[in-house]
């Protein structure tokens, strides 16, 4: 028999799936005015403008089912007069489940509950991110605030965690609702570069192309051959910056480590996939993929400068030049990017932009001559870069060198500027670069295969140096995957978190990595400082601050609205606590181990 825990499971289940059905019948109908295949392009532009809709009503109402309920029921309305006959073929459905379960394995592997009521994965930015999806989720933050610095409004992209918690709220895990979300979104940038792949090349160049997407990597791996199996081998490769290497694996990096990356990526794919189809002739095209493009900075800025380009260049070349036709495109455009533009840049009293540029020619390499970053770059991504502009200038059309072009100034830009206090951050922005390098090498090593001819073997020992790097990578990623970084009795602290503390309260915490924020959605007043030093924050006054409240001084905790202290976590106490004033100005609500908390009274 269901017992009334399952049938809660199975109705937040249902609404889910529901509310992402809506999503995508919105996509679809709003699409099919513009694309041939428009089941492809569903699911990024519902997503895209359900989010924003959502934010803009949150704002007005606050974040809750409500919001989510009013956001929904104007999608529904939309979508019926939008509605139109459009089939969707079984074929897409069958690849969309096929590339949605092989997602959420490695998703799964990312993160998940494991032996000892542990969670487990690569906490890479894991906490950070979860914190802002369940802060705003249990309706105790929002607008948000940096879960991990409480006293400062959230000057980040946040758009892809926003849609998560929408999901969240209707009773998902976190945990599930992020693998849900994410693994439909990589599904549909498998199947857009699939298709995109295809028009370029045939069936040949697909499967290149997702291949090359899988297992595309540097020359790395020559480097570390002898490290690989060592336990400290490490996949992020800013750890070796000071042996050439910043780049490793695109479907890793892409869709794994930077969740952020995977809905604004789909929305390029998606522009370009529509101007292989021409439907840019269509009424209202540059309009609304204006208002889509200006809503993907909120989604992932540096992946959206790509898309602006590509739309702008598209304009430029094939639209009639005209003041009409341009404000259609640019009004709309600049209405719905400019507010996040000023938003991120906007200074607070502990807080510097996210992205700062200083002049720092060829940053990311070691050698910084002409020559040195050359070499630095043809064994990041040659193998890829070669052959793309190999087919290119072979048999590329306009369009393509077009669309490529648009990427170009991103990479430009991070060979004469440092862009952030974390060098690999750069990275990002040749994201857009590196998936289009991808499709474009797939159609060319396709086009040498068609050709029937001793060129043919040429390609097996290339793509065996451009995969073999991310081979190794993948492997040890996934053998890495059992890192845990929640323990059971921090877990079981912050179950108790959850049922016991207010969810709008703001916590004093006495370890950098706990999951009062990361699962539990509570503020704390400073955590993960390892995020918080690689993002820009000038956070020494709120450290001394922190300190200074651990050793007793109930003026700061008064001023910042500090309620609780929690103490422990996986890395124990790392910083000291003044006992005497626990005892006269704490009460001891929970305690198991080394995890304790403590309501405040100042």
């Amino acid at each position: 028999m269901f017992e009334f825990a399952d049938i809660s499971i199975l109705s937040s289940v249902l609404l889910s799936v529901l509310l992402l059905g809506i999503i995508y019948l919105f996509g679809l109908f709003a699409s099919a005015r513009f694309s041939k295949t428009p089941w492809l392009v569903a699911l990024p532009v519902g997503a895209i403008i359900f989010t924003a809709l959502l934010f803009v009503i949150s704002v007005v109402v606050g974040f809750s089912w409500i919001s989510i309920l009013l956001a929904v029921l104007i999608f529904a309305v939309v979508s019926f007069g939008l509605k139109r006959p459009v089939e969707v073929p079984i074929f897409f459905v069958v690849g969309f489940v096929l590339f949605s379960v092989l997602s959420c394995l490695a998703y799964f592997s990312f993160f998940h509950y494991g032996e000892g009521g542990n969670v487990y994965g690569i906490p890479v930015d894991f906490a950070f991110h979860n914190s802002i999806v369940t802060s705003i989720a249990n309706g105790g933050n929002f607008p948000p605030q940096y879960p991990v610095f409480s006293s400062e409004p959230l000057r980040y992209y946040y758009f892809t965690d926003l849609f998560i918690a929408s999901l969240v709220s209707l009773g998902l895990d976190a945990l599930y609702a992020t693998y849900l979300v994410l693994s439909i979104g990589a599904a549909t940038v498998f199947l857009l570069v699939f298709a995109i792949g295809k028009k370029l090349g045939g069936t040949e160049a697909a499967i290149f192309t997702i291949f090359l997407l899988i297992l595309s990597g540097s020359l790395f791996y020559f480097s570390y051959w002898n490290e690989v199996s060592a336990e400290n081998f490490k996949i992020n490769p800013a750890n070796y910056f000071d042996r050439g290497f910043a780049f490793d694996n695109l479907f890793v990096e892409t869709f794994i480590l930077q969740r952020n990356f995977v809905f604004s990526v789909s929305l390029l794919l998606v522009l370009f996939l529509l101007v292989l189809e021409e439907a840019f002739v269509k009424k209202y095209f540059y309009s609304f993929f204006g208002v889509l493009v200006g809503l993907s900075f909120g989604w992932h800025p540096f992946v959206a400068i790509t898309s602006v380009l590509i739309l702008l260049s598209t304009w430029l070349v094939f639209a009639r030049k005209t003041t009409k036709s341009f404000l259609f495109l640019a009004v709309p455009l600049a209405a719905f990017s400019l507010p996040f533009v000023i938003f991120f840049f906007a200074k607070t009293a502990a807080t510097t932009p996210a992205v700062v540029f200083n002049l720092a020619f060829g940053f990311l390499s070691v050698d910084k001559s002409l020559f040195g970053i050359i070499v630095f770059w043809l064994q990041n991504v040659g193998f890829l870069l070669i052959p793309a502009l190999a087919y290119l200038f072979w048999r590329g059309s306009d369009s393509e060198r077009m669309v490529f072009a648009s990427a170009l100034p991103a990479f430009v830009l991070i060979n004469v500027f440092s862009l952030f206090n974390f060098r690999w951050d750069g990275i990002k922005f040749i994201m857009p670069l590196l998936l289009l390098s991808v499709i474009f090498a797939a159609a060319f090593y396709a086009k040498l295969v068609k050709l029937r001819n001793m060129l043919w073997f040429a390609v097996i020992p290339v793509l065996l140096l451009t995969t073999l790097g991310g081979v190794v990578v993948v492997y040890s990623y996934f053998s890495q995957a059992q890192i845990p970084f929640f323990d059971e009795y921090d877990l079981r602290g912050c179950e108790f978190i959850s049922n016991e503390v207010p969810a709008n309260a703001t916590l004093l915490t006495n370890n950098a990595y706990t999951c009062a924020y990361g699962l539990a959605g509570r503020k704390v007043f400073l955590g993960e400082k390892f995020w918080i030093e690689t993002h820009g924050f000038n956070y020494s006054q709120a450290l001394a601050e922190r300190d200074a409240m651990l050793r007793g001084n109930c003026s700061l905790i008064r001023k910042y609205g500090i309620t609780y202290l929690y103490t422990g976590g996986i890395e124990g106490d790392v910083f000291a606590i003044n006992q005497s004033f626990l005892n006269t100005n704490a009460r001891l609500l929970y305690q198991e181990k080394h995890v304790k908390l403590y309501e405040l009274y100042c």
